[in-house]
C-alpha cells in the first residue's frame, strides 16, 4: 500500500514538473510572480491605470497586465525577436490560459488576414475572453473579458466626458 501511495505521489509530482509554467489569466500578482520571478521591467504609462509588468521566462518575453490585482492580459513573444511562437506553443499557451473551457476558433488566416482569433466561452454561453495570435510578428495576446469590459467602460466614459456639451 505504501509503495502503491509513494509511486502515484510521485507520478503526480512529475506531471506537475513537466506541465508547461505559464501564468493563467485572473492569476494575482503573486502567482504569476511564483511562476516567473521578478518582472524585469514595469509599465504604468502606456496601461494607465493598470500596471503591465514584463516577464522573461520560457525563452519568451511575457507582459502581463493586471486590472484589479489579477492578470487582465497576457502577451507572449519569443525573447529573440527573430523568432515566432509556433502553432504548437500557440495551442499549449492557449491551453494554459482555457479557465477549463474550449477556445473557439473565431478567424482564421484567408486572402484578408494573416491573424488567427479565439472566442473563449462558458458552457452558459457567457464570454470569458479572446486571443489573437499574429504569426508575422510572432506574437499571442489572451485577454479576459474582465479586461474588456473594464477597458468598454473607460472608453464610454472618455467619450461620454468629451461629447457631454453637444
Amino acid at each position: 500500500m505504501k509503495q502503491t501511495m509513494k509511486a502515484g505521489i510521485l507520478v503526480v509530482l512529475g506531471l506537475a514538473l513537466a506541465a508547461p509554467a505559464y501564468a493563467r489569466i485572473g492569476e494575482n500578482e503573486e502567482q504569476i510572480k511564483a511562476r516567473y520571478g521578478k518582472p524585469v521591467r514595469t509599465n504604468t504609462k502606456i496601461f494607465a491605470p493598470r500596471v503591465g509588468r514584463v516577464y522573461h521566462a520560457a525563452d519568451m518575453d511575457i507582459t502581463v497586465i493586471f486590472v484589479d490585482g489579477v492578470s487582465g492580459v497576457e502577451s507572449f513573444s519569443k525573447k529573440n525577436k527573430f523568432d515566432w511562437l509556433s502553432m504548437n506553443e500557440v495551442e499549449l499557451l492557449l491551453k494554459a490560459n482555457s479557465l477549463g473551457q474550449e477556445w473557439r476558433v473565431e478567424k482564421r488566416p484567408d486572402a484578408t488576414t494573416h491573424e488567427w482569433e479565439w472566442a473563449l466561452v462558458d458552457t452558459n454561453g457567457t464570454a470569458l475572453g479572446v486571443a489573437r495570435f499574429d504569426p508575422i510578428k510572432g506574437d499571442l495576446m489572451v485577454c479576459s473579458q474582465k479586461f474588456i469590459d473594464a477597458g468598454m467602460a473607460k472608453q464610454k466614459a472618455e467619450e461620454s466626458a468629451k461629447l457631454k456639451d453637444f
